[in-house]
């Protein structure tokens, strides 16, 4: 949670919603006008990971999710 409220001191960040991403969960937000997706790899309880998905053909089936939740 400290990594999320630290974005979101640092940049435009809104619109943050809860979406799948390969079959895990994820954050699918946007910052400033970039809509994007922010999956973490979590294993052993910590943070291995943090990947931002910002290609428009690979966010298709996370903008449905948001899409359809607004």
């Amino acid at each position: 949670m400290r990594f999320a409220a630290d974005l979101h001191r640092r940049f435009d960040v809104g619109d943050v919603r809860r979406v799948e991403a390969n079959g895990h969960p994820a954050a699918g937000l946007r910052v400033g006008d970039l809509r994007q997706v922010l999956a973490v790899d979590v294993r052993d309880g910590r943070v291995r990971a943090v990947y931002g998905i910002a290609n428009p053909d690979k966010l298709r089936y996370a903008l449905d999710q948001l899409a359809r939740s607004a």
